[in-house]
């Protein structure tokens, strides 16, 4: 498989859409937008809560500093080991309002690094490239894949994907993404098959106009660079409870809550 440039279909060199946007049906809008969700470990939320910005880093893939967002559920994996326990790795979230998407040079239905590192080939078969099932960074792009594949907020929400048997023959991009997508007894997979990514590419500032919401483990919430987007910057502050003997996998619900409570306070669910 190899990997696509960081443009996005609608600002290709060509001007062409990827095979799967076009095969996406015309969005009838009746839900709101999700909100793009970043997930970062202690260390480095502390870092750009004192600085102010969330930075890029070095993505091994496409070879260039991003920043990975996924639409609604935070469902971003650190690279470390499952049994960890959380301690230092539990992850703090940024919530982001739509204006981030002014930052996005990609954007795709799934965890790009997954797909490259082969994780979905019992799915899609590794003939397709990256490239065939890139998504516009904005037009609501998202929102049709929801419609498309999901149906419905609340169903992207818990991954409970359509099957794909109602799709033309000829719509491949679209029928082995909705097999991945429906296939509730694929193992060799976790659910960031099942969210929508989009990636920048340059520092992003943590403020009012960018920024909706922070979730942290309830051990952080009154640290001193933390207090200040609540008072200061205005900025609600939520948080989860974190359990010391649990691995960071396991609070991975809880997380997942605290930002689906997020979205139904400003009734995106």
């Amino acid at each position: 498989m190899a990997s696509s440039p960081l443009l996005g279909p609608e600002n290709s060199e060509d001007g062409r859409q990827s095979r799967l946007y076009r095969a996406l049906p015309t969005l009838h809008r009746t839900e709101p937008n999700l909100f793009w969700v970043h997930s970062m470990a202690p260390r480095v939320f502390r870092d750009a809560a004192e600085t102010g910005y969330v930075m890029p880093s070095r993505c091994s893939f496409f070879k260039r500093d991003l920043i990975y967002l996924f639409y609604g559920r935070p469902a971003y994996r650190f690279g470390y080991d499952g049994s960890m326990r959380a301690g230092q790795w539990a992850p703090c979230v940024i919530v982001f309002r739509p204006t981030i998407e002014s930052f996005s040079v990609q954007s795709h239905p799934f965890d790009t690094g997954a797909f490259l590192s082969g994780r979905y080939e019992q799915w899609i078969p590794r003939e397709y490239d990256v490239a065939d099932f890139e998504l516009p960074s904005s037009c609501g792009a998202p929102a049709q894949c929801i419609q498309a594949f999901y149906g419905s907020n609340r169903n992207y929400w818990v991954g409970d994907g359509r099957k794909a048997a109602a799709y033309r023959g000829g719509e491949l991009e679209r029928v082995v993404l909705a097999d991945m997508i429906s296939d509730r007894a694929g193992a060799h997979a976790d659910n960031r098959r099942l969210a929508i990514e989009m990636a920048l590419a340059t520092k992003v500032p943590i403020d009012r106009e960018h920024v909706l919401a922070l979730v942290v483990p309830d051990t952080l919430k009154d640290a001193p660079y933390v207090l200040p987007y609540s008072f200061a910057k205005n900025i609600p502050v939520f948080s989860y409870r974190l359990y010391e003997g649990a691995t960071v996998m396991e609070h991975q619900v809880h997380i997942e809550e605290a930002v689906r409570h997020v979205h139904e306070l400003n009734g995106a669910i």
